[in-house]
């Protein structure tokens, strides 16, 4: 019995650490990387999100963007930002419960968030549904 329990815990943490990568690396899966060049006159987050909106638009591409932070309780989070200018398969490698950010409604939903922690905050549109539910991941609009 005690084997079996330990078989099993090694199990749910090899599965549940392959589901966290797998959503960590999930921009890898469905675009290319692209690198903004340190320069002094991108620096201003509002100059470079009006350059990236407008080639994104004019080339019909989507953007991703993926952080890992740590908040106060030391506790990692994996943040995500998607900025969509058409159709995607980003949500084919994530459950979510509620809406999602398209590229028809997200100038709309742009200070809203999806995350795996179920918030009061109204400004949560949606859950992601992650096997080990003990990984804190959200989703925001690039904007």
């Amino acid at each position: 019995m005690i084997i079996s329990i330990f078989s099993f815990c090694i199990s749910f943490n090899k599965f549940d650490v392959k589901e966290y990568n797998r959503i960590l690396n999930l921009e890898n899966y469905i675009s290319e990387p692209f690198t903004i060049p340190r320069m002094s006159e991108l620096s201003d987050p509002v100059i470079i999100y009006e350059a990236l909106s407008d080639t994104a638009k004019s080339l019909k591409i989507n953007i991703y963007r993926n952080q890992i932070s740590v908040n106060k309780d030391g506790i990692y989070e994996i943040e995500k930002y998607v900025f969509f200018t058409n159709k995607t398969k980003y949500y084919d490698y994530l459950h979510i419960d509620g809406n999602k950010f398209t590229y028809k409604n997200q100038d709309k939903l742009n200070n809203s968030f999806i995350s795996s922690n179920k918030d009061t905050n109204n400004k949560q549109i949606g859950t992601i549904n992650e096997f080990g539910k003990n990984d804190k991941i959200s989703i925001k609009s690039l904007q």
